[in-house]
């Protein structure tokens, strides 16, 4: 858990400052240390990471950026198509709710539609994780089987 927690900070100020300072060095760390995640949890990789993220995303970084502003793309859509629903819902209730109970079934429902995007986004990782090592280390079910048992 440390390494988890250690290497996002790491990733999360590196991408900071690149996003600070322009757009494309922000985008290109996270195209780079992007697959920390799946490394650390199905290879055991703990502060190496970082480096094996590098090793699979190499000479992939662009394609990679293109699935991130695809997948960016729709989830932006999705939000704007839930919060435009969840408005009129509200809007609907209005009348018949005071405002707590509105602030709290937004609140669930914000909280449901979050952490359906964070599922979404983790298989986007993994499923980038799994095809640059099935493309640079050829199909991975039997080093995934020696991994899990």
């Amino acid at each position: 858990m440390l390494p988890i927690i250690a290497l996002s900070i790491v990733l999360g100020v590196a991408a900071g400052i690149g996003f600070a300072l322009l757009l494309v060095p922000g985008i290109y760390v996270y195209a780079r240390w992007g697959l920390f995640l799946p490394a650390i949890v199905i290879e055991d990789g703990s502060y190496g990471a970082l480096a094996r993220s590098s090793e699979l995303t190499k000479e992939y970084r662009w394609p990679i950026v293109g699935a991130y502003v695809v997948f960016g793309i729709a989830m932006l859509l999705m939000l704007l198509s839930m919060s435009m629903l969840l408005g009129f819902v509200l809007v609907g209730l209005a009348d018949t709710m005071d405002t707590t109970a509105l602030l709290i079934v937004t609140a669930i429902v914000e909280s449901v539609f979050s952490a359906a995007m964070l599922g979404l986004s983790s298989c986007v990782v993994v499923a980038l994780y799994m095809r640059l090592r099935d493309i640079k280390e050829g199909p991975g079910a039997e080093q995934l089987a020696d991994v899990f048992g």
